[in-house]
């Protein structure tokens, strides 16, 4: 994977070879600080302040794992655990409330054209239910939990108050609400492609583009996702069935190789040209219903 580094301080040059090769020493977490190299115990050493962990990477057998587990009093007053299939939230409700997710996941759902479906899964370091807040306005959706969930929820008020005492806190929550306002747009973008197989590409890049930058080399073109056929039915708004027929079309090309728990996308390059080539008719058919109409006129 490539990365652009661009250095504040030129000091910075003498300190770390630009060219050298990124290793990833772990994922799934939103907000880490660190990285700190331990000497005594030769490793390296984050946390996870969302999840109350302090990790520890072993250079010798590349692998993290959790050294201590710690309580932020901050957060403890707003804890929330809700048990599976518990609602959250509920479409067409005031909103006074918004949530961040520890642990677990949470499954948006949202009636369209009189049918409930669901468009959405949230994962642990992601936040739901801030835009009615931000908006003043009616739930947009309804949440459920999908297995145990452990949550802090926030209202005005109470948030008020942790902008106060912690607004280093505040400022990355506000950053995850930033994130959290784009997210939404792409997947409502996503859902109103009607070609399927474009929509599932999309959905394949938009999870790519989570993951990080892509770099120039065809070998660097291959990506692995975190997703299951089931989450794919969820952002996409379609039965898991016909998800499935969808991913064999990619499947049976080689385009996507599907795991449990995860998914290969031999290049990257192929999901953009289904997406744009979709845009690209649509685009076209576009010009051309409106030149038919000024030829009636």
């Amino acid at each position: 994977m490539q990365f652009e580094i661009k250095a504040l301080d030129p000091k910075f040059h003498d300190l770390i070879d630009v060219d050298a090769e990124f290793e990833s020493v772990s994922t799934g977490h939103s907000v880490t600080e660190g990285i700190i190299w331990w000497k005594e115990k030769n490793c390296l050493v984050f946390s996870d302040m969302w999840a109350g962990k302090v990790y520890a990477w072993d250079p010798e057998t590349f692998e993290t794992k959790v050294i201590k587990q710690f309580s932020n009093p901050v957060f403890s007053r707003f804890t929330k655990k809700f048990s599976d299939g518990a609602i959250i939230m509920s479409e067409y409700t005031s909103a006074k409330s918004f949530y961040f997710v520890q642990s677990g996941k949470v499954v948006i759902e949202k009636y369209i054209n009189g049918v409930m479906k669901r468009y959405g899964v949230i994962r642990p370091g992601e936040i739901f239910g801030d835009m009615e807040i931000l908006q003043e306005s009616p739930r947009q959706s309804s949440a459920i939990a999908k297995g145990s969930v452990t949550c802090l929820k926030f209202s005005k008020e109470n948030f008020n108050s942790v902008v106060i005492s912690s607004p280093n806190v505040a400022m990355l929550m506000l950053r995850l609400i930033c994130k959290r306002i784009f997210e939404q747009r792409r997947n409502l973008q996503i859902l109103c492609i009607k070609d399927l197989s474009a929509r599932i590409a999309d959905i394949m890049l938009m999870c790519i583009e989570n993951e990080g930058a892509v770099g120039e080399d065809e070998d660097d073109m291959k990506r692995k996702i975190n997703v299951t056929v089931d989450d794919i039915a969820m952002i996409a708004g379609l039965s898991v069935n016909s998800t499935r027929d969808e991913l064999n079309k990619f499947t049976s090309r080689n385009k996507i190789a599907i795991y449990d728990g995860y998914m290969i996308v031999a290049n990257v390059m192929d999901m953009k040209r289904t997406v744009d080539t979709y845009y690209t008719n649509l685009e076209e058919e576009e010009a051309k219903q409106k030149q038919q109409q000024q030829a009636k006129k």
